[in-house]
């Protein structure tokens, strides 16, 4: 992986203008459920703060129909990861989840220091997929989820599902098993031409 300025700065135009909160809260239930809204999720993040992290790492899309660029946002509450590592397995691993289900389009990885910066995510671009993802805290049922959005507003959310971790699985293998729903998520939607909660 390398660094991309030009790259960043094409993120930062394909970003998000409703504020971070709006889209994702550590109360998932409040965030992501069917009926939640976008004012009840951002009160929820604003005063839950700390409430999610960008991730450095996306996956830039060659021959996709709807995408060209996926970003990667954990809305659970941050746990101690220095080095990364679950945001990068979570953009390596979707982009070869992406080879079995989307064999036709290619898939570069970039690690983009400035995509940390939630100032680099204030516009919204309809080629733009982001991935929202949340795992439960240590100690409870290992539980991961995650939700899919095509751009910023209450209707763009067109995924949204939560499954089981097993703890026997090591953090490799459970961020394996999300990817592939993911990917599998993403194919369902392409084929129906349906990237919206309600088409």
């Amino acid at each position: 992986m390398r660094f991309i300025p030009l790259f960043v700065a094409a993120l930062a135009l394909a970003g998000c203008s409703r504020s971070d909160g709006e889209r994702a809260s550590t109360t998932v239930a409040t965030a992501d459920a069917p009926g939640a809204s976008a004012h009840e999720a951002g009160a929820a993040a604003a005063a839950d703060a700390p409430t999610h992290r960008y991730s450095p790492f996306a996956i830039r899309l060659d021959g996709h129909r709807y995408f060209d660029v996926v970003t990667f946002k954990d809305v659970s509450r941050p746990l101690p990861d220095p080095e990364l590592q679950t945001d990068e397995l979570m953009a390596e691993g979707f982009a070869l989840a992406l080879r079995r289900t989307h064999p036709a389009v290619m898939t570069d990885v970039v690690h983009e220091p400035g995509l940390l910066d939630p100032g680099n995510h204030v516009f919204c671009d309809r080629r733009h997929l982001y991935v929202d993802f949340w795992r439960s805290p240590p100690g409870a049922q290992s539980r991961w989820g995650y939700s899919l959005w095509s751009g910023c507003g209450d209707d763009d959310r067109f995924a949204w599902q939560e499954i089981d971790g097993p703890a026997a699985y090591g953090l490799a293998e459970q961020v394996d098993r999300v990817v592939g729903h993911i990917a599998d998520r993403l194919s369902l939607a392409d084929g129906e031409a349906c990237h919206q909660r309600r088409c």
